[in-house]
């Protein structure tokens, strides 16, 4: 599961409302002396409604983790049905989370978060407290679907707009007739499903042939267990057409896994050069990473104004939001 803090989906709500506690003395048993602030996360994954906040408890002063907590609000059959076993009887409820047992002020904060939730009585009725986590689980995969559903709008081409391959033709007449292979092929790459990937890229090579964005999308397939068939697809792809952006791309990623950063912003830079201007989702997915080199690099000027880019092509772009946001640069 991919989990994102409140403050990443959904600042303004953060800042208002995530809570903090002060603990002015300390003795055996308690924590130190200091802030600490409860920020709240949740799954983002596509369809993922998995129903709980895991909470994790931050020393302000310290900027240490000191636990991580879970707010379950179904029934044990309900997380059973989907594949979560969190093992415990008392649900709905809260309790600790895996490999947090051990932390010296687990049970100490657990009371307190019970208490936030469920109040001092021994009962399972929900705090308002309780109650505002689950309408920031709700409001937060509002958003989730609206970007999803934006992406998706971004990552279908027009049918009459330059083809993102940049074969030079319109896309009704390249790569439309075999895009939904190519959607398939990826999302099974994506789970894992490496052999059903590579047949759904076979029935797109029978269709129009091994062209530049079939060899690509072969790579991509073969990219996470076959490095050598990998770059030699890549490498075809771009004997095909030495100005396929994907390619560029794919280098620019392997040049930052690398660390030879240089490398990957020249990639990037090809990247963004041969996209047509159309290409709004894969721009934004190229700015979004070449923001991120010029950061790791210290550019953070070049960050921002790649990011910048990248917000402009996908204004509902989370990634970048939060990423701008760090320097205050975010637009409303």
């Amino acid at each position: 599961m991919m989990y994102k803090s409140l403050y990443e989906l959904a600042p303004e709500i953060a800042e208002k409302e995530t809570v903090e506690m002060v603990i002015k003395e300390s003795g055996p048993g308690l924590p130190p002396v200091g802030r600490y602030v409860f920020v709240e996360s949740l799954c983002t994954e596509t369809g993922c409604d998995c129903r709980n906040m895991m909470i994790t408890v931050l020393h302000i002063e310290t900027k240490q983790m000191v636990t991580r907590l879970r707010f379950c609000w179904e029934k044990p059959l309900f997380y059973k049905s989907i594949g979560l076993d969190f093992m415990e009887d008392e649900l709905p409820g809260v309790f600790i989370d895996l490999g947090c047992h051990n932390f010296p002020y687990s049970k100490y904060f657990l009371d307190v978060f019970r208490e936030m939730c469920y109040g001092k009585a021994p009962s399972k009725k929900e705090t308002p407290y309780a109650q505002r986590l689950k309408q920031h689980y709700r409001q937060c995969h509002e958003r989730i679907a609206e970007q999803d559903e934006a992406a998706v709008r971004l990552m279908i081409p027009q049918t009459y707009d330059p083809c993102p391959c940049n074969s030079g033709k319109k896309f009704k007449f390249c790569c439309q007739p075999i895009f939904y292979y190519i959607t398939e092929a990826m999302c099974a790459t994506q789970d894992g499903l490496h052999k059903k990937a590579l047949e759904f890229m076979e029935k797109a090579a029978k269709l129009v042939g091994n062209t530049a964005e079939v060899l690509c999308r072969k790579a991509i397939v073969y990219s996470d267990f076959d490095r050598k068939l990998y770059a030699e697809y890549l490498q075809k792809c771009l004997e095909i057409n030495p100005r396929h952006p994907r390619a560029y791309y794919l280098q620019g990623l392997d040049f930052k896994n690398k660390g030879d950063s240089a490398a990957a912003i020249e990639a990037y830079l090809k990247a963004i050069e041969y996209y047509p201007p159309t290409a709004r989702y894969h721009l934004n997915e190229v700015y979004n990473n070449l923001g991120n080199v010029y950061y790791d690099i210290g550019e953070k000027d070049k960050a921002v104004a790649a990011w910048e880019k990248a917000l402009e092509y996908s204004p509902k772009d989370m990634v970048a939001q939060a990423n701008l946001r760090e320097f205050g640069a975010v637009r409303r």
